[in-house]
């Protein structure tokens, strides 16, 4: 199983969100989806030999919610779920914590001669 997280625009109320999981929840390979209004975004666990992002972008696009994939800045340690801003996980509720951004390697000296 691989986790995704994804941007939702135009969910306009709280109310959007069992509507937005039902669109998630249909897509063959879907195990788990969790929309959050307050964050205009969902989590999703799938089996990545069934679907993919784009298919899962399609589902809440044909139910009225433009979506993209999260860049993700935090991470849940508990389940490894992505997400662009901070708080807790939709999933297991864990609190997230910031990925840490891999340091560039500093480029080698050349030898004088």
């Amino acid at each position: 199983m691989e986790r995704a997280s994804l941007n939702i625009d135009k969910l306009g109320t709280k109310d959007a969100e069992p509507k937005a999981e039902a669109a998630l929840l249909k897509v063959p390979g879907v195990t788990k989806a969790k929309v959050s209004y307050p964050k205009q975004s969902a989590f999703v666990e799938y089996d990545p030999a069934r679907v993919n992002i784009g298919k899962l972008v399609a589902a809440l696009q044909a139910v009225g919610f433009p979506a993209s994939p999260t860049q993700a800045r935090y991470i849940c340690p508990t389940c490894q779920g992505t997400y662009q801003a901070a708080g807790a996980c939709l999933i297991c509720q864990t609190t997230l914590q910031p990925i840490q951004p891999e340091k560039a390697k500093p480029a080698a000296k050349k030898a004088k001669r």
